[in-house]
């Protein structure tokens, strides 16, 4: 078992997300009424591997995740997203499909981009929600796992719900795959802190922390505050 993510339900619990190295690295999940006695493991995903990011409000917990072709980490690619809102008891896209679990298939409902089919790699950040609830997910895009100029672009992406469509837009470059950024929201200002700026050394992990800001749902993205120096 690894990366755990587990999720304090109102009135009904924990609900807990992990990894455990099956086929690669497939995403499961359990419950508990008390944190002592859980139920058993069910999968969530597995074909080929994933990595998933996690994130909670109300009542709802989503989750989105790539996927590892033939079991290759270094070619982690594609979106997905799932959702449950009754405690793992069924989930669903984020417009209610009902999903069939577990999903064995790269092409399946709960696939948002098809990053494979446009030659890039996409890099789990954070998962939050806007003040309506609906998800929004930051990640790394990249063309290639290698680090240096010769994988460029890398960008800091936000894929987004509006309600009736999924809304992707670039954020800003940077310059490693490893840059972690986290996502904020306060009502209707979405914010990244991320290292966005190159540190000492360029095209390593990491970098100079910058805050970004939106207060157009996403559209538009502006550098507020370069944190470190």
């Amino acid at each position: 078992m690894t990366y755990p993510q587990a999720w304090r339900l109102p009135e009904k619990g924990w609900l807990h997300l992990f990894t455990k190295y099956t086929k690669g690295r497939e995403l499961y999940w359990e419950t508990s009424a008390d944190g002592r006695a859980w139920s058993d493991d069910r999968k969530l995903a597995g074909f080929g591997g994933h990595y998933q990011v996690s994130g909670s409000f109300g009542g709802k917990i989503g989750s989105f995740f790539n996927y590892h072709p033939g079991g290759k980490v270094d070619k982690r690619t594609n979106l997905y997203y799932a959702q449950t809102e009754d405690g793992g008891a069924t989930w669903t896209t984020v417009e209610g499909r009902p999903l069939e679990l577990p999903l064995r298939e790269v092409h399946n409902p709960a696939l948002i981009i098809d990053y494979q089919a446009q030659g890039k790699l996409m890099y789990t950040c954070d998962l939050n929600f806007d003040k309506a609830g609906r998800p929004l997910l930051l990640y790394v895009a990249s063309r290639g796992a290698e680090p240096g100029p010769e994988n460029d672009p890398r960008e800091f992406c936000l894929t987004s719900w509006d309600g009736r469509a999924w809304r992707t837009r670039a954020i800003t470059p940077t310059d490693h795959n490893y840059d972690m950024g986290s996502l904020w929201v306060a009502g209707d200002e979405w914010k990244v802190l991320a290292p966005t700026l190159p540190g000492p050394q360029p095209y390593g992990g990491g970098g100079e922390m910058c805050w970004w800001s939106s207060t157009d749902q996403g559209r538009t993205w502006a550098q507020t505050k370069q944190v470190t120096r």
